[in-house]
């Protein structure tokens, strides 16, 4: 099981590397792949609270492979996807909050927001901002975890 240490260090590169992603992807994306980020947002914007886990964590897994792809930099595609795959349940483990896939659509609106005014800035901050929020809530999680578990007498389950 990871630790909180191993997932803060997690997050701080996923931060950087989704900052980077979401920076050149409002610079450099074409019209083309503009439209299909748009669909897969509206996509997760439209499933609501009866999408399952693992299709919440398909449908963002596609919208980091449009950003990435149109961000035009290999390096952090290839290490972002790497990390995101790495780290399937630490991202399942954030996302199983009641309250993070509306939290989820405002940060990934405010993403979008900051890609369709072709602001790189405000798409890094926006980038940042969500990982952050994932990040608190999967921290607060594994917090909770390990306070359980110390909680449990030796050899008692």
């Amino acid at each position: 099981m990871l630790s909180i240490e191993e997932a803060t260090e997690i997050y701080e590169v996923r931060a950087a590397l989704e900052a980077l992603a979401g920076e050149g992807f409002a610079i450099r994306a074409d019209d083309a792949e503009r439209a299909e980020l748009h669909a897969v947002f509206d996509e997760l914007r439209r499933v609501g609270s009866e999408v399952t886990r693992e299709g919440l964590l398909d449908i963002k897994r596609r919208f980091y492979e449009i950003m990435t792809k149109g961000c035009r930099n290999t390096l952090v595609a290839r290490m972002l996807d790497q990390l995101l795959t790495r780290n399937a349940q630490l991202r399942a483990t954030s996302l199983s909050s009641s309250n993070r896939l509306p939290a989820t659509i405002g940060e990934l609106a405010q993403i979008m927001d900051a890609i369709d005014r072709r602001d790189p800035v405000a798409a890094a901050a926006a980038c940042r901002s969500h990982v952050q929020a994932a990040a608190d809530i999967a921290i607060d999680i594994l917090r909770a975890r390990d306070s359980q578990a110390a909680a449990i007498p030796n050899g008692q389950t």
